[in-house]
């Protein structure tokens, strides 16, 4: 919300958000830095709030600290489990990750 409140809500895992992640591949990174830009509830963090921040880049130590299974942490990312699977064995390193890397 933009007046400053916070609004917390829980998704429900049995029924995720739908995404055309079609769609969503064509556009450039121009277009999603725009899109991000345009909602006031979520804009990008300022360079002084990713100084201060702790990067995480384990998908296993995300998921055990909410105490999800691989099938659970998958549904409600809305991820394919084998991805989950793959990114904590680390035979899958998803593209946002690798990005994240290169820029650190």
């Amino acid at each position: 919300m933009s007046d400053g409140a916070i609004t917390t809500f829980w998704l429900d895992p049995n029924n995720p958000p739908k995404t055309d992640w079609s769609a969503v591949a064509k556009l450039t990174d121009d277009e999603i830095h725009a899109a991000a830009l345009s909602d006031p509830d979520a804009q990008p963090a300022t360079a002084e709030q990713l100084a201060h921040a702790r990067r995480t880049l384990s998908a296993r130590l995300i998921r055990k600290k909410f105490g999800l299974t691989q099938e659970q942490f998958a549904r409600r990312f809305g991820l394919r489990l084998e991805l989950v699977q793959g990114w904590e064995n680390k035979s899958i390193i998803p593209e946002t990750v690798r990005r994240v890397v290169a820029a650190a």
